[in-house]
């Protein structure tokens, strides 16, 4: 590239500073950890992707397996109905998935929160093994329109920096949640094409 210096000598520093900068407003919103949960708040849906894998922790003399992930899981929960749907899951060795996600609301401490789980009730007691865990989203949608408004707002209060961290099983990450739409995403965007068109007026005739 030829570079040319306009009378204050800066043209070259300023196309380099666009540069940089509308790459880190790019990247800012497009990271998500391996499983993240989509929030679409004017469709009242969310839905599932990526994966996680780990080991779910396992209580023998009470035939239980689980994984759960929670945030604030105090009080009072409200279920998303067939978010079973949302998952493909695969277990070794394989049995039979109990899948739930709820909302929490605590009037007593006043928290609000989120609890994700996958268990299995009726573990063989004999097992001594592992009990292993894949759990991909598949994107489908699905929605939570059936909420109580309260319980509503405390699901879309949720934004992309937020995460939903791991409780009990080993190995599996956090899952990561992308606010969709999210007011600050939508600002970095506006941002990036902002930049970019100035760069071309800027630039146009250099």
């Amino acid at each position: 590239m030829t570079e040319t210096v306009t009378s204050n000598g800066r043209a070259v520093s300023i196309k380099r500073s666009f540069a940089v900068g509308v790459v880190f407003l790019f990247c800012s919103v497009s990271t998500h950890a391996a499983l993240t949960l989509s929030i679409d708040n004017v469709n009242e849906e969310v839905h599932f992707s990526g994966q996680t894998s780990g080991t779910m922790y396992s209580i023998m003399y009470v035939g239980y397996a689980g994984v759960q992930w929670t945030d604030n899981s105090s009080g009072y929960q409200k279920y998303i109905s067939n978010i079973e749907n949302g998952l493909t899951l695969d277990a070794d060795p394989a049995f039979d998935f109990n899948v739930s996600f709820a909302v929490t609301e605590d009037d007593f401490n006043g928290t609000t929160g989120l609890r994700f789980e996958i268990s299995d009730n009726e573990v063989d007691f004999g097992y001594e093994g592992n009990y292993d865990l894949t759990v991909s989203g598949n994107e489908t949608r699905v929605s939570y329109a059936s909420l109580d408004q309260d319980f509503k707002d405390i699901l879309e209060g949720y934004s992309t920096s937020d995460t939903i961290p791991l409780d009990d099983g080993t190995d599996f990450e956090s899952i990561a949640i992308d606010a969709v739409p999210e007011p600050a995403s939508a600002g970095l965007l506006a941002g990036a094409g902002l930049l970019l068109s100035l760069y071309r007026r800027l630039f146009s005739r250099v």
